[in-house]
């Protein structure tokens, strides 16, 4: 427990059956230093179902995501929660989340914000929500550094 809070990667380290301890899981997820915490339990179909433990996991890094259950991916507040700390996490939501233009905007702003190209959050989507003219006014607002091209162009 003690490794766990002071580095959720300290996860990895241990053997398979503490992995499945809940506490210790929460315990990773909630630690500030570490970042990969639920790759080491992905396996436990029981913990990637555990809404706190993937809520607390998202918070820390949104590409958690892809580890959660599939009812997970598509819960708005746990993916909104993961597109805030990173913006490819979209990729990993459920279908119907991936066509909610506050979610799709949350994801490009927190792109940008982190300094990405925001036009790669497109993949994602599909053709009518990049359509949206919400989707297409942020873009038409984005400048070539941000669009993910070099200052020479």
């Amino acid at each position: 427990m003690a490794a766990v809070r002071n580095n959720s990667d300290a996860l990895e380290d241990v053997y398979w059956e503490i992995r499945g301890d809940r506490e210790i899981v929460l315990t990773a997820c909630r630690s500030e230093r570490g970042r990969y915490s639920l790759i080491f339990i992905s396996d436990d179909a029981e913990l990637m179902g555990d809404r706190e433990i993937v809520l607390a996991a998202v918070l820390k890094n949104g590409t958690a995501l892809q580890y959660a259950s599939e009812d997970l991916k598509g819960d708005r507040e746990i993916v909104l929660t993961a597109v805030e700390s990173n913006g490819h996490a979209l990729s990993s939501a459920a279908e119907n989340l991936k066509s909610d233009i506050e979610i799709v905007m949350k994801a490009l702003n927190t792109t940008k914000n982190l300094g990405h190209a925001p036009r790669d959050i497109l993949e994602y989507v599909s053709e009518e929500v990049k359509a949206d003219p919400k989707i297409q006014a942020f873009l038409e607002s984005l400048g070539p550094e941000e669009e993910g091209y070099s200052a020479l162009f």
